[in-house]
């Protein structure tokens, strides 16, 4: 009896232990950035440095980390590696460089190299990063409801909770309806087979001159701070390309050619000095107005930055996208039904493909070795704002 006793309060103690060990490793350290599904852009060697940080409890000598790709999806491996060699007053940065992939991102605090805990962020990517800006037909206002991503690496970033599962509505961009990006979102990971984040601004009803840096928005509050604060987060180097849809409007205010040209100009010239680099933008043609109103004056504005502006490109042309089955109240509308939200979703990865902006990745051969040298000594396709020099 008194062996079985002895036995059992072993047995208990080993348990207690168990627990004890299991609670003081997981509150040994905690990581406050990324957050869960955090995508960063990658650069044009397919890499990207995640920034990591977060805090300890213990007595650690260095922090470290590690990617691991999640199951089913693309991504390289890391092995544990030092990411703060000097962690002080209980707080730990670092960064950790990852290629293309969807990750879990694994912490750790080590004390003369015994870990004492580890924490874990799922769902981290590092691929494509897109701002959305223009007008109700670049935000939520696809009138037969919200739509979603089918691949749960399309994200949305919303400032108020972080990173999200791109469900329209997008944060930040006006109304409650459907937009094209989670569409976008779905085709792009089916062709690059990386994760995507879209920052969507869009704000429905507004002309180019309200975009104007410095000009009083909607709510008298300028709109191209909307624009400055998706470029102020994401930083330098931080996304792909700025697409925008906007025309409309215009064609109600018979708005010039020139005008429409020098006003939308202004907008990316700004955007650029705030970006830190000439952040490629990609204009779509719009002007429509149901049942049947075109502005010549408007395309020719776009098609004017376009031919004038080396890092700006062709975006779709959804003058094309006319009546039924595009547009909502059976192609009497001036939005899109969710038909024609997927189309103008095809139509924009058209353009960007077209545009050439956009890395593809070849799957690994033998040639690999080969196609990495020429990738590392290649140009790459951006310049920073004002001087020519790597991104």
């Amino acid at each position: 009896m008194p062996h079985r006793t002895l036995t059992h309060c072993a047995g208990a103690l080993a348990v207690a232990l168990a627990v004890a060990i299991h609670v003081n490793s997981a509150r040994a350290i905690t990581v406050t950035s990324p957050g869960t599904r955090t995508v960063t852009q990658r650069n044009d060697l397919n890499r990207a440095t995640l920034e990591i940080s977060g805090t300890y409890v213990e007595a650690a000598t260095q922090i470290e980390a590690r990617a691991v790709p999640r199951a089913g999806y693309s991504g390289t491996a890391t092995e544990w590696q030092v990411i703060d060699a000097s962690p002080a007053g209980g707080n730990y940065s670092g960064t950790l460089n990852a290629t293309g992939g969807w990750y879990d991102v694994e912490v750790r605090a080590v004390s003369g190299g015994t870990p004492l805990g580890n924490a874990t962020v799922n769902r981290i990517g590092v691929g494509e990063v897109f701002i959305t800006a223009g007008q109700s037909n670049s935000a939520n206002h696809g009138a037969e409801g919200p739509e979603s991503p089918t691949d749960d690496r399309v994200s949305a970033y919303n400032p108020a909770t972080g990173w999200q599962v791109a469900n329209d509505p997008q944060p930040v961009a006006t109304g409650g309806g459907g937009s094209p990006w989670p569409s976008l979102g779905d085709q792009m990971t089916a062709k690059y087979d990386v994760p995507v984040g879209f920052y969507s601004v869009g704000w429905g009803g507004t002309s180019v001159a309200q975009w104007v840096p410095g000009a009083p928005g909607p709510d008298t509050d300028p709109l191209y701070d909307r624009l400055q604060d998706a470029i102020n987060y994401l930083g330098t180097d931080g996304m792909r390309a700025i697409l925008w849809h906007q025309g409309e409007s215009d064609n109600g205010s018979n708005t010039s050619t020139a005008n429409y040209a020098s006003r939308l100009q202004s907008v990316i010239d700004q955007s650029r000095i705030d970006a830190g680099f000439d952040v490629p933008w990609l204009v779509a043609l719009v002007s429509y107005i149901p049942p049947s109103n075109f502005d010549s004056n408007i395309i020719s504005g776009q098609q004017l930055v376009i031919a004038n502006d080396p890092f700006t490109y062709l975006g779709p042309d959804t003058d094309t996208l006319t009546g039924s089955p595009w547009r909502d109240g059976g192609g009497s509308g001036i939005h899109f039904s969710s038909i024609g939200l997927a189309e103008h979703a095809r139509l924009w990865l058209e353009a960007i493909d077209n545009a050439n902006i956009v890395l593809n990745v070849p799957e690994p051969n033998t040639c690999g070795l080969i196609t990495a040298l020429l990738l590392m000594h290649a140009p790459l396709r951006r310049r920073r704002h004002g001087r020519a020099g790597p991104s």
